[in-house]
């Protein structure tokens, strides 16, 4: 296995995986289930890699290239009244289901670990579905701690 930046070149492949990873987190959480198709994801994401508002990583695999997993990231501003600086947020980290529990998902946060200290970044944040108990697993293992409860409500339960 070969890790390495992402390119727009990769953004079907990043697709493929997005959508497989979706619809696995739509069985917990249905209103997640994606509206895209596997197309315009990938071609969104290309513009989005290609306008440098997000970047990320990619782990391959030896000989054939196949995307095993990926990690996009942005780096986002805390803004002057929290006196935090930047910090470099994940968007979204994926396995391929036949790669899990192979050390892939912790060396693509290990690289974003590098690359917050490279750019002196004050933290890394990232969002996870608290329903579902391997992420909240996963990331905990990573050291990372809730600090903030995001929370949903139905639009016939806001009324």
């Amino acid at each position: 296995m070969n890790s390495r930046l992402l390119t727009p070149k990769d953004a079907d492949s990043v697709a493929g995986l997005w959508l497989a990873g979706a619809n696995e987190g739509a069985q917990i959480e249905p209103h997640l289930s994606p509206n895209v198709s596997q197309a315009e994801y990938s071609d969104s994401f290309k513009i989005e890699l290609q306008s440098e508002l997000v970047f990320g990583w990619g782990t391959f695999s030896e000989g054939s290239n196949e995307l095993l997993g990926y990690l996009i990231a942005k780096v986002a501003d805390a803004g002057p009244e929290f006196g935090e600086g930047r910090f470099l947020f994940l968007l979204d980290l994926d396995v391929d289901m036949n790669a899990r529990r192979k050390g892939i998902a912790s060396n693509l946060v290990a690289l974003a670990r590098d690359f917050c200290r490279a750019e002196a970044l004050a933290s890394i944040e990232v969002c996870w579905l608290s329903s579902d108990p391997r992420a909240s697993s996963f990331w905990q293992s990573q050291g990372f701690v809730q600090y903030l409860a995001r929370a949903r409500t139905t639009s016939s339960k806001a009324r």
